[in-house]
C-alpha cells in the first residue's frame, strides 16, 4: 500500500475541495503538488478567475487530479455539471494522479482514506503542511537518530502551520536538507 496524501484547499479555514494521491504521502512529492498547486492558483487568478471553489478543483486539476468516473457518488457529478455547465473537468484518472472530492460526503471519504495531510488556503495563501514527522522533545528524536545527525541542527523561528510560501519552501528545503531540523513547537525529519 503506497503512503497515501490528501492535498486540501480551504477558503478561510473551511474546505473546497481535496484530492487523494496515492503514493505522494512523502515530503517531496507532496512538496512537488503543494507547488504546483500554489502556482495555479496563482496563473487561475491572473486568468481572472474568482470563484474560489472552482478555482479549488481547476488548481487541484492543475496537478494531475481529477475525478473518477468509477467510485466518484454519480450526483456530486450531476451537481458539478449543473454548477459549471461550459466548464469541462479532468476524468479517468486513478489514484496515482489523484482524485478530487469536493462536496461534503466524498471529502470525508478522502480524508478517511489519507495518511499524511497538506492544506492550502486561498484566502492568504498559506500551508499547513503535516507530510513530515514530529518529535515533541529532542530526546525523542535521540531514540530515532544517530548522533551525526544530531550535530548542527538547523533552526527555524516558525511553525509548519500558516506558513506563506517562501516560509513553505525554506521549511521542506530544510526537511529535505538536514536529517532533523528545529522549530518552534518541536522537531521535524522528512519522510522518504
Amino acid at each position: 500500500m503506497g503512503q497515501r496524501l490528501v492535498l486540501s484547499v480551504t477558503y478561510k479555514g473551511n474546505e473546497l475541495a481535496n484530492a487523494y494521491y496515492h503514493w505522494s504521502g512523502y515530503t517531496s512529492p507532496a512538496f512537488t503538488l503543494c507547488n504546483m498547486l500554489y502556482h495555479a492558483v496563482g496563473a487561475l487568478r491572473d486568468g481572472g478567475e474568482k470563484d474560489n471553489f472552482l478555482l479549488a478543483i481547476k488548481a487541484l486539476e492543475a496537478t494531475g487530479a481529477g475525478f473518477d468516473n468509477e467510485s466518484y457518488d454519480a450526483t456530486d457529478l450531476t451537481l458539478l455539471k449543473v454548477l459549471y455547465p461550459d466548464q469541462t473537468f479532468s476524468f479517468e484518472v486513478d489514484r496515482n494522479q489523484g482524485i478530487i472530492s469536493c462536496f461534503p460526503k466524498s471529502r470525508a471519504d478522502s480524508f478517511s482514506c489519507g495518511e499524511e495531510f497538506a492544506y492550502f488556503d486561498l484566502a492568504d495563501m498559506t500551508f499547513n503542511f503535516d507530510v513530515c514527522c514530529h518529535y515533541d522533545t529532542l530526546g525523542e528524536v535521540k531514540k530515532y537518530f544517530n548522533d551525526e545527525d544530531l550535530k548542527d541542527i538547523p533552526y527555524y523561528d516558525f511553525t509548519p502551520c500558516n506558513m506563506d510560501y517562501g516560509t513553505f519552501r525554506d521549511f521542506v528545503d530544510g526537511l529535505t536538507s538536514h536529517p532533523i531540523i528545529q522549530c518552534e513547537d518541536g522537531y521535524y525529519s522528512e519522510i522518504a
